[in-house]
C-alpha cells in the first residue's frame, strides 16, 4: 500500500487513516510517534552528544561547572566568557528554578521566562553547567551579572574550574 490521497490535501496513511501530511510521522502514520534520530534514521538510535555531536562520544568538548553562593535569591543571571565558544548550557541551580536558559558562543543568559516567581534561591550550589567545545583550558569569566527584582549585582562568590578574565 502507499500514501494516497484522501480529499484535497490530506492523505491516506499506512493504516488507511486520513490526515494532512504535516500530521505523518517519520513512518508514514498519521499522529504516530515515529521520529528520526540525528542521522535522519526513523526510529533510529543514534542521539547527539553533549558536545552537539551526532553519534559523539563527548570527547570534543569540556563541561564547567560554575557554583555560587549568594545570600538574595536569584531572578535572573548573565555569565559572558572570553576565549572559549559556549555550546550549551543546561542544569544546575537555574535549572532547578525552571529558569529559561539561552546559550551563545560567548554568553549564558537565564532567567524565568513565564514570570511566575520563579528564583534561585538564596544559598549555594551548582547555578549552571556549561559546555564549551574543545577542553576550555583557555577559558575565562569575562562578567558575571545577577538579578533580583529591579536590582543588578554582582555576585562575588562564584566559584567556577576556570579563571576570571583579567
Amino acid at each position: 500500500s502507499s500514501l494516497g490521497q484522501c480529499g484535497g490535501t490530506a492523505v491516506t496513511d499506512w493504516n488507511g487513516d486520513c490526515c494532512y501530511t504535516s500530521n505523518l510521522d517519520c513512518g508514514g502514520f498519521c499522529y504516530g510517534d515515529m521520529v528520526e534520530d540525528c542521522t535522519g534514521e526513523c526510529s533510529g538510535t543514534t542521539v547527539i552528544d553533549e558536545c552537539g555531536i551526532c553519534d559523539g562520544d563527548g570527547s570534543s568538548c569540556t563541561i564547567i561547572d560554575i557554583n555560587y553562593t549568594s545570600n538574595t535569591p536569584i531572578l535572573k543571571f548573565n555569565l559572558s566568557f572570553d576565549n572559549a565558544t559556549i555550546l550549551n548550557a543546561f542544569g544546575g541551580a537555574a535549572e532547578d528554578a525552571n529558569f529559561y536558559i539561552y546559550s551563545s558562543s560567548r554568553q549564558v543568559i537565564a532567567y524565568d521566562s513565564s514570570y511566575s516567581g520563579n528564583e534561585i534561591p538564596s544559598g549555594g550550589g551548582l547555578l549552571i553547567q556549561v559546555v564549551v567545545d574543545g577542553d576550555g583550558s583557555e577559558a575565562c569569566l569575562s562578567n558575571a551579572l545577577f538579578q533580583y527584582g529591579e536590582e543588578e549585582f554582582y555576585l562575588y562568590n562564584l566559584n567556577t574550574t576556570i579563571d576570571s578574565c583579567t
